[in-house]
């Protein structure tokens, strides 16, 4: 394989396109900046042993746009291979598996849980959220602290408080700030969902009325 470049524009039905030219890598990147083209993949002449290539954009591309480019080179590379050690394709698929493991849990009760990536990532966010909680309002905390110490408020507060009842009121009253704020963030969540949900059953109900409406009729 000779070094390729291939431009990837965007097409009115929202699909990708490629145009494949013989070019050098410049070249590439100036008809990337010169050109309506959306990226440029440059494709090098190893790509059966290297199995990588490069992408250049102007503007970063989505996930599935990224996801779409490598799963159609990769098709091309596979078919490449297959014709280099001259394996038919059909042979290939058809011993070709995709293999899926089931983590599964099991307790000292004799039941048995399984675990998915969905609930490991469940459980990833709210601790993330919870370090982001008590990261915001440790900073808050001290925040108050600095303010009150360079304003030379602190001096009055102390000749009527002792320091650690001072400390203390600010932590509860930073964990009561914080803990309105997340009761009314569920409170709102909980709202929306359930309207969610009843907009969503009226226009599935409305539906099914209509179309059982014009089974009868």
């Amino acid at each position: 394989l000779r070094p390729a470049f291939s431009a990837i524009v965007k097409k009115s039905d929202s699909k990708l396109a490629f145009e494949y030219v013989d070019i050098t890598l410049e070249q590439g990147k100036m008809m990337l900046l010169e050109s309506n083209y959306t990226a440029v993949l440059h494709i090098p002449h190893n790509i059966l042993h290297a199995n990588t290539a490069q992408l250049f954009f102007e503007k970063q591309p989505s996930i599935m746009v990224q996801r779409h480019i490598e799963n159609k080179v990769e098709s091309i590379v596979e078919s490449l291979k297959l014709k280099q050690y001259q394996i038919d394709k059909d042979d290939f698929y058809s011993v070709k598996t995709n293999f899926k493991l089931n983590t599964i849990r099991f307790k000292e009760t004799g039941e048995e849980e399984e675990v998915t990536y969905e609930k490991a990532l469940v459980g990833f966010v709210f601790s993330l959220f919870i370090y982001l909680f008590i990261f915001l309002y440790g900073v808050q905390v001290m925040r108050g602290v600095i303010e009150e110490k360079t304003s030379r408020i602190v001096e009055i507060i102390i000749s009527s408080v002792k320091p650690f009842e001072l400390m203390l009121g600010k932590i509860i009253g930073v964990a009561m700030v914080g803990l309105t704020q997340f009761l009314i963030w569920t409170i709102l969540t909980f709202a929306a969902v359930n309207v969610g949900q009843s907009v969503l059953f009226d226009i599935n109900y409305g539906t099914q009325n209509l179309s059982s409406m014009q089974m009868t009729t």
